[in-house]
């Protein structure tokens, strides 16, 4: 799921309401995406699992999960949370409730309760998703590092997940591996077509890189607006002026 997403990654694209923030990372980070399109897309959907999984939820308790999940994606943690205290009241929570809880819980500003939840996954069929969600914690903090390590492992366990391949790109550019990054950003677009923030990404890369060309041929390869591009350089901007000066995390990246 969306530095952003969510981070979305990020969701549309920056990482947590209320805390600092990176943007364009993946879901479900809905707080001051980077465009309406980020706002309504749809990642990959955490309740199709094995049964081993969880998979042999009722048809009631998945669409409940996907209702939370909706929630949570369009940044409604709070409603999220009571939700998922409502359906745990009829069944012990299933893997997919941990995980959207640990989603609501990073949305929150709980990073340290998300960071527990993320963690009781890693040895079970949703390894991958807290992997993702302690890459997501990390980059927040700035540990860039720490990070990357998680994503890649992510990546391992998801590797056709979009989102990941985002999130990666985006904390390989702000460690000033932008040739890595690239490559991150095309495998997200290709993945998922529908989803503008590794699109988004890749301009704000090109920008960064001085090739205004490039990246004005590509947004309006991708459908994007001059007033788009804009928005995006401006973001590419303040990225650069952070890079100069040794300081891409210290303080949120606003829109």
């Amino acid at each position: 799921m969306r530095w952003v997403k969510a981070l979305a990654l990020t969701a549309g694209a920056a990482l947590t309401a209320g805390c600092g923030t990176i943007p364009w990372l993946s879901a479900p980070d809905i707080g001051g995406g980077p465009s309406p399109a980020a706002d309504t897309r749809r990642a990959e959907l955490a309740f199709t699992p094995p049964k081993a999984c969880g998979g042999n939820l009722t048809p009631e308790q998945r669409m409940y999960l996907e209702l939370v999940y909706e929630m949570v994606k369009r940044g409604q943690y709070y409603a999220a949370l009571a939700h998922l205290d409502q359906l745990e009241k009829k069944a012990s929570p299933a893997p997919q409730n941990v995980y959207l809880r640990a989603e609501a819980l990073r949305g929150i500003g709980r990073p340290d309760q998300a960071a527990n939840l993320y963690r009781s996954l890693l040895d079970g069929c949703m390894a991958g998703y807290g992997l993702h969600g302690l890459g997501l914690l990390a980059a927040v903090g700035g540990r860039l590092a720490e990070a990357e390590d998680f994503l890649v492992r992510a990546g391992r366990e998801r590797p056709a997940s979009a989102d990941v391949h985002n999130d990666l790109g985006m904390v390989l550019l702000l460690s000033g591996r932008r040739d890595a990054a690239r490559q991150e950003f095309l495998t997200a677009a290709e993945l998922d077509r529908k989803d503008p923030l590794p699109v988004e990404n890749l301009i704000v890369l090109m920008l960064m890189d001085e090739n205004p060309r490039e990246a004005k041929q590509f947004a309006k390869h991708r459908g994007l607006t001059d007033k788009d591009l804009e928005r995006l350089a401006q973001r590419a901007r303040r990225l650069t002026r952070r890079s100069g000066a040794g300081d891409i995390t210290a303080s949120p990246v606003q829109e």
